[in-house]
């Protein structure tokens, strides 16, 4: 992994991702937006969970949240020639 950030998602990709009337059930200052540059094959949605323990550090243990999960997933590809 080379760089993590996050940061509030905004209520204009909340509602992007979610839709308005799941917008209004949940508590939206829970719902971040990470960004991760990292190199190809890295397994981003295990980094997040933890695969069920087999993905060790992992966000859920990071932060002590066991019910961490993605909403969605974006990928952007760079690559230098």
């Amino acid at each position: 992994m080379y760089e993590i950030k996050a940061e509030r998602c905004s209520e204009e990709n909340l509602k992007h991702f979610l839709g308005m009337d799941k917008l209004l059930s949940i508590d939206t200052h829970l719902i971040f937006r990470i960004s991760v540059t990292t190199q190809a094959g890295t397994y981003v949605k295990e980094f997040v969970h933890g695969d069920f323990g087999r993905t060790v550090p992992n966000l859920r243990e990071i932060l002590e949240v066991p019910d961490l999960d993605i909403i969605a997933l974006d990928v952007e590809v760079s690559f230098f020639i």
